[in-house]
């Protein structure tokens, strides 16, 4: 149940946008007025434009308390305001950076670095191990994916040439 007990009378200067909600008998109320659907409770409310109603995809839960850990095909991932900017010393739960992608994730968990950068560079591949995987290899040219990520070459490419070389 997901009950926001805001009305236009006194609902002054508060935005709600950009939240990923996820309830299997979803409510909204406005004006004491059940809308049972996102898009209902966004056009009554001229509300939560940019945000989502699907599963976040959590990492794990405990019984039916998630751990706010996000998957890398959550819906959540690189889905926060593109006009976000952290403040000092913002950083997520785990205190990571608060954004490793081209956007904020939404929710208090971001993704790690290299994460972000499988899920950059491997799209929907990324949950795929022998695609996105530590020592997986997609350009078949013999340079694992940790290797790319840490010299920040595109796994997708073949690039030997890119390698650092010892000069004698």
């Amino acid at each position: 149940l997901v009950t926001i007990p805001v009305t236009a009378a006194n609902n002054v200067n508060n935005r709600f946008n950009h939240n990923l909600y996820f309830a299997t008998t979803p409510v909204w109320k406005w004006n004491n007025t059940a809308r049972i659907t996102l898009a209902a409770w966004q056009t009554a409310s001229a509300q939560d434009a940019a945000s989502l109603f699907s599963d976040p995809k959590f990492t794990t839960t405990t019984g039916s308390v998630p751990d706010l850990h996000l998957r890398l095909d959550s819906p959540a991932v690189d889905a926060g305001d593109l006009a976000f900017i952290p403040v000092a010393g913002e950083t997520d739960i785990d205190g990571g950076k608060r954004v490793t992608g081209p956007r904020v994730d939404i929710g208090a968990d971001e993704l790690g670095p290299i994460d972000a950068w499988r899920v950059k560079s491997f799209g929907t591949s990324a949950t795929l191990p022998e695609v996105a995987g530590d020592l997986a290899n997609p350009a078949r040219d013999g340079i694992p994916n940790l290797v790319k990520y840490a010299l920040s070459l595109d796994p997708t490419l073949s690039s030997p040439s890119d390698l650092p070389a010892l000069v004698p």
